[in-house]
């Protein structure tokens, strides 16, 4: 075994695997690696796990030098002498001497802890590597020694997770920073683990901490008289908790505090200013702001002396594409903001210049928001973006600023929309709008920005009112760009709500005013939201002629976000005309957009657009995975309609693999989450479906009766006809056949008309009820009965098919009374049961709606009803009905 002197070691070394390999072979192939990195890193103690795994590639020995203890730099030669157990000699330098014993041997030389002796530490390793080819030197400094030849490997944290998206119990335990943590708390307390009521704790100790060893064994050793919850709830009083008590390790090692005082003190009084300057920062920053903010008028330059801080491991180096940005770690910044805080003059100098520079370049970026820049400026916005809360929230407190908060609130109100970031943005601007300071037009753009957050997150009465505040702001101001484009956005509200009349009249307004000044893009956008309605109502025809010019128009402005929008929507159309290929085409491109742009809600959008497709395509799996990934997309943005969206696929994915249960868990969940009309009606229609499918016809009736209602209110044909289908398969079961041929006639009639392809699996089930409905009443009678049901109203069919559910209903609670099922009764005039039913309370004087209170049916099918009757008694007023009631003795 070569000779060595490494200090033994009482506890176990976590991680850095890959770390101390990849030093070693550093190490063999230069003779000088300096291990650099903030206090508390754990650079000693990998210096000996790598000097003790290479002992072997060192014959002549391993030697590791203590340099903490000693001040005067003079006394490094003699010390590294010492600790090689050589002697001065009387008339020699002991740098002679040091030449003369390593020569050619193969020795590794370890200098621990160097930074307050770098000068003397880097002239010693230099001569000696010059003079002594077997030598390599392996240093530990939180200053690099800058000579030539020196690898600097800057130690990492340890591997931590995210707390704020929390992975399964079992996967914590890969993380080094959660080892180390567990590991050093057991030998206070032997009995700590992982768990689910601490992982939380544990996870955001670790990542408060940035991974620092040091920090995590301190906070370990208090285990034993504080609950790590408490631990990770303190972390603000990190400097007084993180607090040691082993007086076997050095004074700089027993606190937090003692650890970072020690680098603090090594720098200069320029380089102390500038490092409590940058802790204004939260995240990483950049020169240009560290020059605008921190060094207004100082008498030094950023570009000098930040290099000194990254030298000295106190601010770390962010490489990106164009940009070099830096960073504290957040415990280096806690303390250099303590020491702002002394000097509260200095802190709230600085504290303002950070906010005028964020509300300056929110300001900067509005305008490019929605245009051909649109991505790059999302994106610094995303980088800054830790910054800009910083600001915010400083600028919210007693000494700060409410008029900058306001500003850049609104200007960053589109940014929050793309970016997903919707409740935080209605905080902010909720503070804006109620601070007093923002001029008319700025009050109106904070109104019209609150309500399109309102809007996503689908607080519909509250995006109302604020949507209608700022178009009164707005049209006092003759604003013309901003009245449109709040018109718009309340025709987007009125679709969401149902209403398409209202919602049609507000969204041609808005592009009518589009056209009259000029915006194309905002023109297409008013556009794309008239296709979306032409969408629900089944006419896929004009809503595809609609999305197109959408695409040729965004294409051509550059506004790449409603470009990618229309892109889906289109993709959409594809799909439900059945031309897969080209929808996952459109989708796709659509989905590579909103990546690039960095939108959530639109990204989780267009992969539930692919699960779709998966979908109709029988590829369960994959549509599933989509789904998943979609709602993984959505998490933190509040965006409750997109959830629902994917829930409701994921109960159909589920429906068509038989598998009931679940697919009525997710339609209920769907239900519970949704606040658009247009998704409710969906999942209600497809809960009612399943359950049909299921056998369950009592859920069934109830939940297809009120998506027929609905989606007869705004002529959704699409919905009609599955509505129809389901009805109609329901009554073949139970032997109302002519009238379930009559609704597959109206149903297949709307099919035909808006080219509709139902999922495969729906539509062979359809098939298979047609025939076996046509096997049974004879070609003739079904081509007969099916014409006629091709032919029927809208209206008529919705009545006709409520009736034949409860005809079922009945009819099933007949046999299951073990009674014969009577057959249908005879009415005159081939009047149905319900129609006579309505036609007994018109002769006996009730309206419309006490007729629909009474049947507990709506208006609407009352109306259907009534439309029906007249028809086929060849009347067209309410009184001449009555008098034939009479006449046949209805009443």
């Amino acid at each position: 075994m070569p000779q060595h002197n490494l200090p033994s070691q009482q506890t176990s070394f976590i991680g850095r695997e890959r770390d101390i390999a990849d030093i070693s072979r550093s190490l063999q192939a230069a003779p000088l690696l300096t291990l650099t990195g903030a206090g508390g890193s754990g650079k000693t103690r990998l210096s000996i796990e790598v000097a003790s795994r290479s002992l072997d590639d060192y014959p002549d020995g391993v030697w590791f030098v203590e340099l903490d203890a000693i001040t005067d730099p003079a006394l490094v030669a003699p010390i590294v002498a010492s600790t090689m157990g050589l002697r001065e000699e009387t008339g020699r330098s002991i740098i002679a001497t040091l030449e003369e014993a390593l020569g050619n041997r193969k020795v590794l030389l370890i200098l621990d802890n160097c930074e307050h002796l770098v000068r003397a530490c880097a002239s010693l390793a230099g001569t000696l590597l010059r003079s002594c080819p077997g030598l390599h030197v392996l240093a530990t400094s939180r200053h690099v020694l800058n000579i030539v030849g020196e690898i600097i490997w800057r130690v990492p944290s340890l591997s931590f997770p995210d707390p704020h998206h929390l992975q399964p119990l079992d996967d914590l335990g890969r993380y080094e920073a959660i080892q180390l943590f567990i590991e050093r708390a057991r030998l206070k307390q032997p009995a700590f683990d992982l768990a689910p009521d601490n992982a939380h704790s544990v996870a955001q100790l670790c990542y408060e901490m940035d991974g620092l060893p040091l920090a995590l064994e301190l906070a370990a050793a208090r285990v034993d008289t504080m609950p790590v919850q408490e631990i990770a709830a303190r972390l603000d009083e990190r400097f007084r908790l993180l607090v040691g008590d082993n007086r076997t390790i050095p004074n700089r090692q027993q606190t937090l505090q003692a650890a970072i005082d020690w680098s603090y003190d090594l720098l200069s009084e320029i380089e102390r200013q500038l490092l409590r300057s940058v802790s204004v920062f939260a995240g990483s920053f950049s020169l240009d702001a560290v020059e605008g903010i921190c060094i207004d008028g100082a008498a030094y330059e950023a570009m000098d002396l930040l290099p000194e801080l990254v030298d000295r491991s106190l601010v770390l180096v962010e490489g990106r594409t164009g940009e070099t940005r830096f960073r504290l770690l957040d415990t280096i910044r806690q303390y250099a903001l303590r020491k702002l805080r002394a000097d509260t003059e200095e802190g709230a100098v600085l504290r303002t210049r950070h906010l005028l520079w964020y509300t300056l370049l929110g300001e900067k970026a509005q305008p490019h928001l929605q245009g051909p820049e649109q991505a790059a400026w999302l994106e610094s916005l995303q980088v800054e973006y830790d910054n800009i809360r910083a600001a915010l929230e400083w600028g919210l407190n007693a000494e700060g600023d409410l008029e900058n908060v306001s500003r850049l609130a609104v200007a960053l109100g589109w940014f929050w929309y793309v970016r997903g970031y919707a409740t935080e943005g209605r905080r902010w601007l909720e503070v804006a709008i109620k601070s007093g300071t923002l001029p008319p037009d700025l009050l109106a753009l904070a109104l019209y920005r609150a309500g399109l957050l309102a809007r996503s997150q689908g607080d519909y009465g509250q995006a109302t009112s604020l949507f209608t505040r700022c178009l009164e702001i707005f049209r006092a101001t003759g604003d013309q760009k901003y009245i449109s484009a709040t018109l718009l956005s309340m025709g987007v509200v009125a679709t969401n709500m149902g209403d398409y009349e209202q919602a049609t009249i507000l969204l041609k307004e808005s592009l009518a005013l589009k056209q009259e000044i000029g915006d194309r893009s905002g023109g297409a956008i008013a556009l794309n939201n008239l296709a979306n309605i032409a969408t629900d109502q089944g006419d896929f025809v004009q809503a595809r002629r609609y999305f197109e010019e959408c695409v040729a128009i965004q294409g051509e402005e550059g506004n790449r976000f409603m470009l990618a929008v229309s892109l889906n929507n289109l993709g959409n159309i594809a799909r439900c005309l059945g031309e897969y290929d080209k929808a996952r085409e459109l989708v796709n491109e659509s989905l590579s957009i909103k990546r690039e742009l960095g939108d959530k809600i639109e990204t989780a959008s267009s992969l539930h657009k692919l699960a779709e497709i998966e979908w109709c395509e029988r590829n369960y799996e994959e549509a599933r995975r989509l789904c998943k990934e979609g709602l993984a997309t959505l998490q933190d943005t509040g965006d409750k309609e997109a959830t629902a969206l994917i829930l409701n696929t994921l109960g159909e994915i589920a429906r068509c693999q038989g598998d009931y249960a679940e697919a009525r868990a997710h339609y209920e969940e769907a239900l519970a989450t949704a606040k658009e009309r247009w998704v409710i009606n969906d999942a209600l229609c497809n809960l009612g479906r399943a359950a049909a499918q299921e056998g369950d016809y009592i859920q069934a009736e109830a939940t297809l009766k009120k998506c027929l209602d609905a989606y007869l209110r705004v002529g959704a044909k699409k919905g009609i006809a599955e509505c129809l289908a389901a009805a109609g398969k329901m009554g073949a079961a139970q032997g109302f056949l002519e009238l379930a041929a009559r609704l597959f006639g109206t149903a297949d009639a709307l099919l035909t008309a808006t080219g509709y392809h139902m999922h495969p699996d729906d539509e062979k089930a359809l098939k298979q009820s047609h025939i076996a409905v046509r096997s049974r009443i004879g070609k003739a009678a079904w081509v007969a009965v099916r014409d006629e049901g091709r032919s029927m109203s809208l209206d008529v069919a919705v009545a006709s098919a409520i009736e034949l559910m409860e005809m079922t209903l009945q009819a099933i609670a007949e046999a299951t009374s073990k009674k014969t099922a009577p057959r249908s009764p005879k009415y005159p005039n081939d009047l149905t049961q319900r129609e006579v039913e309505v036609l007994r309370l018109v002769a006996e004087g009730l309206t419309d709606a006490g007729i629909a209170e009474r049947l507990s049916l709506s208006s609407h099918t009352i109306h259907a009803h009534l439309r029906s009757i007249y028809a086929k008694l060849g009347v067209t007023t309410r009184s001449a009905a009555g008098r034939f009631a009479i006449d046949i003795g209805l009443v």
